[in-house]
């Protein structure tokens, strides 16, 4: 997802066949605990989704290719 225009704190809803999750947006990597998910605005204005300290697709239980949907509001 390129050129977000939300605020930071607008919520991310984030599902797939392994995850349903409602995030808020955040600053850095700092603002969440070792081992949690985390989304913020990347330096290309898109919407980053990651586990702060961890290998997402490991902690998610994703693969390459699979779909993931994110909603915002």
């Amino acid at each position: 997802m390129n050129n977000f225009s939300g605020s930071i704190s607008s919520p991310v809803y984030v599902t797939s066949s392994n995850v349903n999750s409602i995030l808020i947006i955040q600053l850095s990597y700092d603002d969440v605990e070792q081992g949690e998910l985390v989304t913020l605005i990347g330096s290309h204005n898109g919407i980053e989704i990651a586990v702060n300290g961890a290998n997402t697709q490991q902690q998610l239980g994703i693969n390459w290719g699979d779909h993931l949907t994110i909603s915002l509001s």
